[in-house]
């Protein structure tokens, strides 16, 4: 199985792409394949029907296949000002003009890291009607990383157990789905 790992922050050193490092050795020890999209090296232009119908960028379509190669998702949801990210949403709504249905029928995990009390929990929410408008099998499980700056190293190690096994859990009930 291959998973793809989409953090939803073009920050270097987000929370939320350490949290998919950590997801994806996670994943890696159970036999299965991870990948990390960094949105940021994908570069992908705003959404604009001007640039798709004058012909997708090569990297648009790259970024799409990557995406019905994969079997499921694990999506690191960053809040900005109480919803999803520019980039994320923009990356979702490119992915959504692929030739084929890139997420329908596909598990979707979620996570997400801020420096808040509230761990993204507004910003996931936001995404789901997307989401599912898409095909998407939303796992119940979702997992909220609060106060992320006191929860990782300055390495991009986790620091608290309880988070450590969250995630863990995560990946668990994302490859149990996926298996059905």
């Amino acid at each position: 199985m291959k998973i793809i790992l989409i953090p939803g922050s073009l920050r270097k050193n987000s929370y939320n792409k350490m949290a998919l490092n950590f997801i994806k050795k996670e994943i890696e020890e159970t036999g299965n394949k991870a990948e990390i999209i960094d949105l940021k090296k994908v570069n992908m232009p705003l959404f604009d029907e001007d640039i798709e119908s004058a012909g997708v960028p090569q990297n648009i379509i790259d970024f799409q296949n990557k995406l019905l190669e994969s079997d499921a998702f694990i999506i690191a949801v960053p809040e900005y000002n109480h919803s999803v990210s520019g980039a994320l949403k923009n990356a979702i709504d490119w992915a959504s003009r692929s030739k084929s249905p890139v997420f329908k029928n596909k598990s979707i995990g979620l996570t997400g890291a801020s420096t808040g009390m509230g761990g993204t929990i507004r910003a996931q929410i936001a995404i789901l009607p997307t989401l599912r408008a898409l095909g998407g099998n939303i796992i119940p499980y979702q997992s909220y990383i609060a106060a992320a700056q006191n929860v990782f190293s300055e390495d991009g190690n986790i620091n608290d157990d309880s988070i450590r096994n969250n995630l863990r859990n995560l990946v668990l009930n994302v490859i149990g789905q996926s298996k059905k």
